[in-house]
């Protein structure tokens, strides 16, 4: 059960990011207001400002329900982990958690109140930590919530001009970033079959998502005057940097050593399904229903496909 103090970190990383971003996102919209108001020429800054704050909040947001669904991954041992576990996904209140070890053993203690918890913690032997714990459903439900609001009264009180152009760098920045990372990923899974000698069912499937975001991607660039050609070099260039500094994939030694060929075709399947998930929520969030449905479909189909054979 210590993996959930693992996934703690990432969740504490990405309500981070939005508890930072989501304030300066609503101050942005009201300094665009403003701006209106007073035909102020900042209008055309703030609005790729803006653009690029409702991305980050939709990818946050991505990231934390990938997380969470991600924890249903998780089997408890014990009843205690199995509260645990139920509290800190969708637990109708916050609550405390001990995490100690007596006698050589590790342990957790849960308390919802957080009274008893601290007082119990002084006749535990070598405490390790004492955390305050939110739901992570609510958490999520709430700032979507509050996402939500601030996007309608953007839209209520801005002009259609300035809304279609917001919408216009989103779009391309989206469909850019989901190119950019499902050729990322054909690589590196390509790389792993070739290195394991895997079958290459897994970057096949990728192939197909692949040529649909590469069609909407060169016919968003299309629409927007922007060069094609640049657009396949810069991608290029940054894909050659990701794979260096950046992986998607990232096995693991030890389990190499124990597991071989099984522990990469492994993690292949598994981190193409969370990307794909990824890309797939991110677009949906960012984007509206019609654009690029070619894109959301055979994303869709493929993250089924890889589940299958991760349940297999």
């Amino acid at each position: 059960m210590s993996k959930i103090s693992l996934y703690h970190e990432r969740f504490v990383a990405a309500e981070e990011k939005i508890d930072k971003h989501l304030p300066e996102y609503q101050t942005i919209i009201t300094s665009l207001e403003n701006n209106s108001r007073s035909n102020d020429n900042k209008g055309g800054s703030n609005m790729k400002i803006l653009a690029k704050a409702q991305e980050d909040l939709a990818d946050y947001l991505a990231q934390h329900v990938l997380i969470v669904q991600s924890l249903k991954s998780l089997k408890p041992t014990s009843n205690t982990q199995s509260t645990i576990l139920k509290y800190y996904i969708k637990g109708k209140c916050d609550f405390f958690l001990c995490y100690f070890r007596v006698n050589g053993k590790c342990d957790f203690y849960l308390d919802i109140s957080g009274v008893n918890v601290i007082s119990n913690c002084y006749f535990r032997v070598n405490v390790i930590y004492l955390c305050y714990f939110r739901s992570k459903c609510d958490f999520y439900l709430e700032n979507m919530s509050t996402f939500r609001l601030l996007k309608r009264q953007l839209s209520d009180t801005s002009p259609p001009e300035i809304l279609e152009v917001i919408q216009r760098i989103m779009n391309k920045d989206s469909i850019i970033s989901a190119h950019l990372y499902i050729r990322q990923l054909i690589y590196e899974c390509i790389n792993i079959c070739s290195r394991y000698k895997l079958d290459d069912t897994c970057p096949r499937i990728l192939m197909t998502v692949e040529e649909n975001i590469e069609k909407d991607t060169l016919a968003c660039l299309r629409r927007e005057g922007d060069d094609c050609n640049q657009h396949e070099q810069l991608v290029q260039q940054m894909i050659k940097s990701q794979m260096v500094n950046h992986k998607l994939i990232r096995t693991s030694r030890t389990l190499l050593k124990t597991q071989g060929a099984q522990h990469a075709a492994t993690i292949m399947l598994s981190r193409s399904y969370e990307v794909l998930k990824q890309l797939l929520l991110q677009l949906q969030l960012k984007t509206p229903n019609k654009s690029f449905s070619d894109s959301k479909n055979i994303l869709e189909e493929s993250v089924v496909k890889l589940e299958s054979f991760n349940i297999k």
